[in-house]
């Protein structure tokens, strides 16, 4: 894949991130219509990366304020309950981890399972339906 290939998949992954659509099935499927060599892990990291840095800026109030509140948990760890209780940044980060679990645990579990899915343009076309 050259240079301009990954471009042109990254400003597609950057485009519909935040929409409520599936950005990896658009990456597979707009390889397989285009003709594009499947792209190896390290294109995946950046782009993936790159996904993450967007989050984090569209929504640095939110993370900032579960950085704050959790470097402040970590001076009085005693005090969980009062912190979930009280302190809304705190407690949204608690309720992201705890609800990453379940898709990490599944992701692990299945990882060779998905990975085929994604190798399948037709199949990731119907679950796009």
């Amino acid at each position: 894949m050259n240079g301009l290939e990954a471009a042109f998949l990254g400003l597609v992954q950057g485009l519909t991130e935040f929409l409520p659509i599936s950005s990896s099935g658009h990456l597979v499927l707009l390889q397989a219509w285009l003709g594009l060599e499947k792209h190896d892990i390290v294109f995946e990291v950046f782009v993936h990366f790159g996904t993450f840095l967007a989050v984090i800026m569209a929504f640095w109030t939110e993370v900032r304020e579960m950085l704050v509140e959790f470097f402040r948990w970590l001076s009085h760890p005693l005090q969980f309950a009062r912190f979930y209780r009280e302190r809304r940044g705190f407690r949204l980060l608690v309720l992201i981890l705890v609800g990453s679990v379940p898709a990490g645990i599944l992701g692990i579990l299945f990882e060779s399972t998905f990975e085929s899915f994604f190798s399948r343009p037709l199949l990731v076309s119907y679950m796009l339906l």
